[in-house]
């Protein structure tokens, strides 16, 4: 440490500096910025996790060792003390280890809710402590059993807890084996679920049964709600299970794509690929989503194994094919590869996700990344219209491959900007005839 200073203002040690104060750590012998106990931070952060896991017995509890590991080693202890200091993370520690809670998920489940328990969750899930399991599935699961026990109607209740157990729950289910489950996919099912509520209420209110509900009872529905087709969802799951008789339902309403003004988004584009000011983080997600029409969802999951380096040109997998990208983008993709965000605590401390979150071993969440973004002006009317541009000058086929788009919406969009994939296909099978 060099905390003095000499004649001329320049640093200088301890002994030169005549000061008596000691910055020896008593734990490790180190020189540095001492604590508690005239303890350095690192062995302050060791002192304070061996008496909240202390099984009772003076020893470390077994089944907390992994997380004792990890948290010691991590790049920041500064951020384990604070993490410890929070609200009830502290007797949180204390009854896992002493063993008044179980340490499984349904122990988990038996905190309060909020994110305090549900940081620590995932966090004992990265450090094996827990079997891991998906996030977002497990909100889901919680949700589901709060708000079936909120419906009043016993009918009502029996009905929902099968739609949402083989309507949504197995389609969860699978997807999570696949890949982490997105927030808006789990959002998605509980607003169908609550539209559909809402509706089998407004059937009784009618003084109807989802059995005996008329044509014209839905006509009614579709003309006095504000968003008939909300609960289109539901009520066609009951009817193919014959919980309700053959309906027309409301049509889904033919929305114009809205995009920003072309002008805008280059504007907006070349902005974030000069200045510096910005943090590389956004700038390098907000040209995703406005040179690439990357919705941000996407970029959030995208991991250091999508790049690749093909003899100086860099290379990003967005889909099947991967794309090369313009230099300046892939120059900021390259730092921003070195100097990734949250990798300095125990949460992500070898994170392959090129955007680490806060939360342990997952990426940043794409609601976090949509609030940064949208400060910097970047919205998805912005990615629509990087869209258009890239279906209104590239061929259809290569868009889709490449980009990681349905087939169906690059050809319905390229219809409405007066391309076809017939054109391309024609062109392509040109160009092989004359070799």
């Amino acid at each position: 440490m060099l905390p003095g200073l000499d004649a001329e203002g320049k640093s200088i040690c301890v002994d030169c500096a005549g000061i008596s104060q000691s910055f020896t750590c008593a734990t490790c012998g180190a020189e540095g910025e001492l604590w508690f106990s005239s303890t350095c931070i690192a062995c302050s952060l060791k002192r304070r996790l061996t008496e909240l896991l202390d099984d009772g017995t003076g020893q470390l509890a077994p089944r907390l060792q992994p997380l004792m590991a990890a948290l010691i080693v991590m790049d920041q202890p500064w951020s384990g003390l604070i993490w410890l200091s929070r609200g009830d993370v502290a007797p949180r520690l204390q009854a896992l280890a002493r063993g008044t809670v179980s340490i499984d998920h349904a122990g988990l489940d038996s905190f309060p809710r909020g994110k305090g328990p549900e940081y620590l969750r995932e966090l004992l899930m990265r450090t094996g402590v827990l079997e891991v399991r998906d996030k977002q599935l497990m909100a889901f699961e919680r949700w589901t059993v709060r708000w079936l026990d909120a419906i009043d109607d016993p009918g009502h209740q029996r009905l929902f807890r099968t739609y949402l157990t083989w309507q949504h729950h197995r389609d969860l289910v699978a997807r999570a084996e696949t890949g982490p489950l997105a927030y808006g996919t789990v959002a998605t099912c509980r607003s169908r679920a609550n539209s559909g509520l809402r509706w089998l209420r407004w059937v009784a209110d009618r003084g109807r049964t989802i059995a005996t509900v008329t044509q014209a009872d839905m006509d009614l529905w579709m003309f006095t709600e504000s968003n008939p087709t909300a609960a289109n969802s539901f009520i066609a799951w009951a009817i193919r299970h014959r919980h309700a008789p053959p309906l027309v339902l409301p049509p889904s309403p033919n929305r114009a794509i809205q995009k920003a003004q072309e002008s805008e988004r280059r504007r907006l584009l070349d902005g974030l690929l000069t200045d510096k000011t910005i943090g590389l983080r956004e700038r390098v997600a907000g040209c995703l989503v406005l040179g690439l029409a990357q919705p941000v969802n996407r970029v959030c999951q995208l991991t250091l194994a999508d790049i690749e380096d093909r003899d100086g040109e860099i290379f990003l997998r967005l889909a099947k094919e991967p794309v090369p990208l313009p230099p300046a983008l892939a120059s900021l993709l390259t730092q921003l590869v070195s100097i990734r965000a949250n990798m300095g605590t125990a949460a992500n401390p070898s994170s392959t996700w090129l955007f680490p979150g806060r939360s342990p071993g997952n990426h940043l969440c794409g609601r976090a990344m949509s609030r940064m973004l949208s400060r910097l002006g970047v919205t998805r009317l912005g990615r629509q219209a990087a869209f258009a541009q890239l279906i209104a000058t590239l061929p259809g086929p290569l868009v889709a491959r490449s980009l990681g788009y349905h087939p169906g919406t690059v050809a319905n969009n390229a219809s409405r900007l007066g391309t076809d994939w017939a054109a391309y296909a024609a062109l392509k099978s040109r160009s092989l005839s004359d070799r």
